[in-house]
């Protein structure tokens, strides 16, 4: 950090930094509120934290005289927003900044869901908060509450007003009163940020819509189709079966940028103007209460002539800039990224300075791989390649989310174990999209790319596990070995690095739900097949033998265990590569005297570990979940999709103790 004090204004525009704290000051002093903030705070913070803004909003607009009021608009900004935060906001960021592994605890466990679907509206919610903290819960995502054009609008992600809440859930205050409560629970807040495009009624694009040229400017709008294609040259179509990314729009009569759907229209950065309207709304929640602020689509917010507009270097650019400016209102607020990238780009939307929080789409796309090919060797070359990330950082592990599940994982990596990375992805594609008939799973094509015929994969994960079609077949052992399969998914998510995050729904194995194809505004996107709506009368649980009830008691056993066990705090992961081609095994807290020792069977067949004698010096190892015992220098047997869990015991932790 460039830090400075008010005595030495020793840089390059140490005039326009003097200029701004007399404007706040004056500002400050004209609050006559005996409740206001002490105004040293939020002026340490800036001083900070200036000459890293300046830097990085020159990069990005240039420091031309005629730019630096922009930047003295989105401090004053910040600074506006500062002196309305609730003060119950102000003490929870100093309880986070006080805590920058929050996230990486193994306390820590997260759940996504659509609020509608999950629990009808906030007030659901909030009666639904008792069963929130009987799974664990400590994060909890909510899918884009906030108000959406009638018909299609992507899920939530099409955002007309993101200061306003969809009427059927309940207004923004019984938002902000559901997070509330929810912090008063011990459970964290995400909301998304959809910062790539809002939808088309969004008051900024109706002002556009209406030929305003300062709206007009807040978009990627076109008048020459040669300049388009200068553009779409170098662009990958995000959604084959809509066409190209910049289509023309008769509403406007130009081309317009739309990355995803025809109603989304893609936002300008390198208009500062756009900068301040986003951080507008992004404080705006966070003085809601929000915890973490998603970034949505974050690798394609940039755009420049010439190039693919996927994960440019300026993204990261702005993404700091926002943070800073973020963080001068509201400090403890954490950006999380989302970025479906290569496992190599990924890392690059991870740092203390932008997301410390970030997706990792590769650990899930990698165990589905394994599941189907009974091959953990992508998994485990995936996990030694793409786990580090800087301190204070968190992975997000998850199976898969509202979203469909990319292949996403490295042709470098399919590579070295002598693979064809597109044959490999062929082969997953048909395996869980339906179209293998040795296939266990059922799952659907999400947006087929015809260039290839690679799609990505729409369903849940008890259906993609085998769940539906052993029900379908009425087979008992199919259907135990699908209870299996999720089980051992899940416990490898919750133990093998990072917060793991579940869909709820998964936790009591939900079905595909295939009523979305009568709906005429959904019945084009697969992806509502793994958004099930909750019937809570079905969930209860009337049979202690239910596949239902084994795969929720099971799952809570299994977050027992991970709270049980320090060892899984962080990212850091040993993996030991052994003979048997579909057991993974890893250690987690390597360097203790008491690691913790993972087996997992990724086959339907049991396993004979003769390797197991190999694993350490430690002479006797303990089943950290069932408490049964193994000697260090003997096999073992793991049954069809087991995961054990082993602690060490014996002289050798005694002695390592002492």
């Amino acid at each position: 950090m460039n830090q400075i004090t008010r005595q030495d204004l020793n840089t390059q525009h140490a005039d326009f930094v003097a200029s701004i704290l007399a404007t706040l000051t004056e500002q400050y002093a004209s609050v006559a509120s005996a409740q206001k903030p002490p105004f040293a705070q939020f002026e340490a913070r800036l001083l900070e934290n200036i000459g890293t803004l300046l830097a990085d909003f020159e990069s990005l607009y240039g420091m031309q005289p005629s730019a630096l009021p922009q930047l003295a608009h989105l401090i004053s900004q910040s600074f506006q927003r500062w002196l309305v935060r609730p003060a119950k906001l102000m003490a929870r960021d100093a309880l986070k900044q006080a805590e920058p592994e929050r996230y990486n605890s193994e306390k820590m466990l997260a759940a996504t869901c659509y609020v509608d679907l999950f629990a009808g509206d906030f007030q659901g919610m909030l009666d639904k908060l008792p069963y929130f903290q009987e799974l664990g819960i400590s994060l909890l995502y909510i899918l884009p509450p906030f108000k959406v054009p009638e018909g299609g609008n992507d899920g939530g992600f099409a955002i007309s007003d993101y200061q306003a809440t969809q009427a059927h859930l309940g207004d923004i205050h019984q938002l902000e009163n559901l997070i509330a409560n929810f912090h008063a629970a011990g459970i964290d807040i995400v909301l998304d940020f959809v910062l790539n495009h809002t939808a088309d009624d969004h008051p900024w694009a109706l002002q556009a819509r209406a030929g305003v040229q300062e709206f007009v400017d807040y978009y990627w709008f076109f008048d020459d189709e040669n300049e388009v294609e200068e553009y779409l040259e170098h662009l990958t179509i995000t959604f084959p079966d809509k066409g190209k990314n910049i289509v023309f729009n008769p509403l406007v009569q130009r081309w317009v940028w739309t990355t995803f759907n025809l109603y989304q229209w893609d936002l300008n950065y390198s208009n500062p103007k756009v900068l301040a309207g986003m951080l507008d709304n992004a404080l705006f929640l966070a003085n809601l209460g929000t915890d973490v602020l998603r970034l949505d689509a974050v690798s394609l917010v940039w755009k420049e002539k010439g190039s693919h507009c996927v994960s440019l270097p300026k993204i990261h650019i702005l993404i700091r800039l926002f943070k800073q400016l973020a963080h001068l209102a509201a400090p403890g607020l954490a950006f999380k990224s989302e970025a479906i990238v290569r496992p190599d780009e990924i890392a690059d939307y991870v740092s203390p300075q932008t997301a410390s929080v970030s997706y990792r789409p590769v650990l899930g796309a990698t165990m589905w791989q394994a599941l189907a090919t009974s091959n953990v060797a992508l998994l485990a070359t995936s996990v030694e390649r793409w786990s580090d990330i800087p301190s204070g950082c968190t992975w997000i592990n998850y199976l898969r989310n509202h979203d469909d599940i990319p292949w996403v994982f490295s042709d470098a990596d399919v590579q070295a174990q002598n693979g064809n990375a597109l044959q490999l992805r062929q082969y997953v594609d048909a395996f869980f999209g339906n179209r293998d008939p040795e296939s266990f799973a059922i799952g659907l094509p999400f947006q087929p790319d015809p260039s290839n015929g690679l799609s990505r994969i729409s369903g849940t994960t008890a259906s993609l596990a085998g769940l539906e079609q052993a029900l379908k077949q009425n087979d008992a052992r199919k259907a135990q070995l699908a209870v299996q399969r999720i089980l051992l998914l899940h416990g490898v998510l919750l133990l093998i690095g990072g917060l793991p995050m579940l869909y709820l729904g998964d936790e009591i194995g939900q079905l595909n739900d295939y009523s979305y194809r009568d709906n005429p505004a959904k019945q084009d996107d697969s992806r509502w097949v793994n958004r099930p709506v909750r019937n809570w009368q079905e969930a209860e649980f009337d049979s202690a033998n239910s596949y239902r009830t084994q795969i929720f008691t099971g799952l809570l056993k299994l977050i027992a265990l991970r709270k049980s066990l320090p060892q899984v705090t962080g990212h850091q992961v040993t993996i030991i590569r052994q003979a048997h081609p579909s057991l993974l095994c890893f250690i987690r807290d390597a360097a203790s005297a008491k690691p913790l020792l993972v087996l997992a069977n990724f086959s339907a067949a049991k396993l004979h570990c003769e390797a197991f004698a190999t694993l350490g010096q430690h002479r006797q190892w303990r089943d950290a979940s069932s408490g049964q015992r193994y000697l260090g220098n003997a096999a073992l047997n793991l049954s069809p999709y087991q995961i054990l869990c082993l602690l060490p015991e014996g002289e050798e932790v005694e002695q390592a103790n002492k």
